[in-house]
């Protein structure tokens, strides 16, 4: 076999790799936990998120590195056709569904008082584009929550 034949052949080889490698990456289904840890990256240091069974969303917020309020989030009382952005207050809205008014519990440490809400705001100062990224995220969150057969292997960004 000639120099030529052989690099040929080796560049075929490297190139039906990469394009296995990219075709399983993008059939790789989006779990709650991969859906977590990418939110996560995109709140930063504005709250910590973690899924409890149930589909329940804990969004802890801290002051001066002490926990202050909770969020508890339903996942499966949310709706995703109320997953907003408010361009005025750069911030994120997710409403809870019709017939839903207690989807969101409130915790404050200080005062061990708990409150009820129809909706959560994430007020992180988003653009319309992070804003657009994270909501499909929170969305795909709901549609988990609520569906178990429901996949999803299209990338958030």
């Amino acid at each position: 076999m000639s120099t030529c034949h052989f690099y040929k052949y080796t560049y075929l080889i490297l190139f039906f790799g990469v394009l296995q490698s990219v075709v399983s990456r993008a059939q790789e289904v989006i779990t709650m936990e991969k859906t977590v840890e990418f939110l996560q990256s995109k709140m930063k240091d504005n709250c910590k998120l973690e899924m409890k069974t149930g589909g329940k969303l804990v969004v802890t917020y801290e002051k001066d590195g002490a926990p202050y309020r909770e969020d508890w989030l339903f996942m499966n009382d949310m709706d995703t056709a109320q997953v907003t952005y408010n361009e005025s207050e750069r911030s994120i809205n997710m409403h809870c569904r019709d017939g839903e008014e207690d989807c969101v519990t409130r915790k404050f440490y200080k005062d061990k008082e708990k409150r009820f809400y129809a909706r959560v705001n994430f007020a992180f100062d988003f653009s319309p584009e992070e804003a657009a990224v994270v909501m499909d995220a929170l969305k795909h969150m709901i549609l988990v929550a609520q569906n178990e057969k429901y996949k999803r292997t299209k990338p958030f960004e």
